[in-house]
């Protein structure tokens, strides 16, 4: 039944990035359309809520959770915009994707590998300012990840604290805005 999903485009297979190609053994899968993902998200819940015409209270939930909810949606953009768009921003990675641990507990929204390296690690924020310590962690994870030091960092936001645009620079991090990515 999966494989007919998948076939179909409803579901995608995702699995972490190595520097030697996906691991398919940690895979995971999840809705592949933005419009079900958001379906299944607000509307199937709040059916009941919808249908007596209760339709200012779903929205009030939706903009409660959106931020969240966009997050995905934000990373997958990034991803597109890294691999099509980037130009001499970021390396020109052989592959592209994500990265997670295997308890769960680190991710990295953007990665890309090239010769059995990681070339680029980056962090996506669907925040309006983001804070230094998106910095301190993509560091963090940097020096955790095998193959990884001498990788490229970057962090897409729709906006930047004052702290994170001083530190950037330091860093030799990337600062991709909204401006950047959609222009």
């Amino acid at each position: 039944m999966l494989s007919r999903l998948e076939a179909l485009g409803y579901v995608e297979g995702r699995a972490p990035l190595s520097p030697k190609g996906p691991e398919p053994k940690r895979s995971s899968y999840r809705l592949s359309d933005p419009f079900f993902r958001f379906w299944f998200r607000f509307v199937f819940p709040n059916r009941s809520l919808l249908e007596r015409g209760r339709v200012e209270e779903v929205l009030r939930i939706v903009e409660r959770d959106l931020d969240s909810f966009m997050g995905l949606a934000f990373e997958d953009c990034c991803r597109e915009w890294a691999g099509r768009y980037a130009g001499d921003a970021l390396p020109h990675s052989e592959q592209l994707g994500s990265w997670w641990s295997r308890d769960g507990q680190s991710e990295l929204d953007v990665v890309g590998a090239s010769r059995g390296r990681y070339d680029l690690l980056a962090s996506c924020k669907w925040s309006k300012s983001t804070p230094a310590s998106a910095l301190a962690q993509l560091l963090r994870q940097r020096q955790a990840l095998p193959k990884a030091r001498s990788a490229k960092l970057a962090i897409f936001a729709r906006g930047f604290s004052a702290e994170l645009k001083q530190r950037a620079p330091e860093e030799d991090v990337s600062l991709i805005d909204l401006d950047t990515l959609f222009a």
